[in-house]
């Protein structure tokens, strides 16, 4: 005997955004001797937002960043700070993200 099952599986609209690395970087703030700020991006980031639009908390993001790309607008700092004293890029070439938890801050607004 055999049994067929007429269950209808939910559909999930997701949507995929991946970032445009020609228009994108990753920029940075640090304080510098505790009297300047020093600013610098990475010029070379990927990442993708996956956006499920029934469920917001079912969403992902990832994205990843090449750590030589750094620009801190000085040629002997982007040098040290690729060094093994900061990034030590040649053993830690890509700094990585990837989320594990997406929460809804406010309720959604009621319809009533």
């Amino acid at each position: 005997m055999a049994y067929l099952s007429t269950l209808a599986m939910p559909q999930t609209a997701t949507t995929t955004w991946n970032l445009d690395p020609t228009h994108s970087v990753a920029e940075f703030k640090v304080k510098h001797m505790m009297i300047s700020n020093v600013k610098g991006q990475f010029a070379t980031v990927t990442g993708v937002l996956t956006l499920d639009e029934t469920d917001h908390t079912n969403s992902r993001v990832e994205a990843s960043v090449a750590v030589a790309s750094i620009n801190a607008r000085d040629a002997q700092r982007d040098t040290h700070l690729k060094s093994e004293d900061f990034f030590h890029v040649e053993k830690f070439p890509t700094l990585s993200f990837k989320s594990t938890r997406i929460y809804q801050v406010r309720p959604k607004a009621s319809n009533s």
